[in-house]
């Protein structure tokens, strides 16, 4: 019977060994594929943040072109020329650029991916808020119409 029981044992030991190997394996195999997701996670978040910088650069490169226009029009006394309409104009060319590129910045720093979706969901709902509003309603006319109509 010794030798029966060293049977039994072996037996037992070789099938809890290949379970334990096949669930090793089983964890193995889900970490390789685990981690090749959070590569491809990575990389794409690598492309995005390279695009975003391309982004800047342009937003930067335009409040540069707008300025150096400014520069080269005080330097040639152009600008004395120029009315106050004219420069105001300059200027709100170079705000939209300004604005977005400060935003951009802000984001990246600040928020997290998920707050930055929520927050332009939230904006989405208020526009389409302000655009079911009745027309009536946001009129001036309706309410200068109703003094009228009430003084009467």
């Amino acid at each position: 019977m010794e030798n029966s029981t060293k049977i039994d044992i072996f037996f037992w030991w070789s099938i809890v060994s290949s379970l334990l190997a096949l669930a090793f394996l089983g964890w193995d195999i889900w970490q390789l594929a685990s981690s090749q997701k959070d590569k491809d996670i990575q990389l794409k978040e690598k492309e995005l943040h390279k695009a975003q910088v391309k982004i800047w650069q342009h937003f930067a490169s335009g409040i540069n072109h707008n300025i150096s226009h400014i520069v080269n029009a005080i330097r040639s006394k152009e600008l004395q020329s120029l009315s106050a309409e004219d420069f105001r104009n300059i200027m709100q060319a170079i705000q939209p650029n300004i604005y977005a590129l400060y935003t951009s910045l802000n984001e990246e720093r600040l928020f997290s991916e998920e707050e930055i979706k929520q927050r332009q969901l939230e904006q989405e709902e208020r526009t389409k808020k302000l655009l079911e509003q009745p027309l009536a309603s946001t009129s001036p006319s309706a309410g200068v119409s109703g003094k009228l109509n009430s003084r009467s």
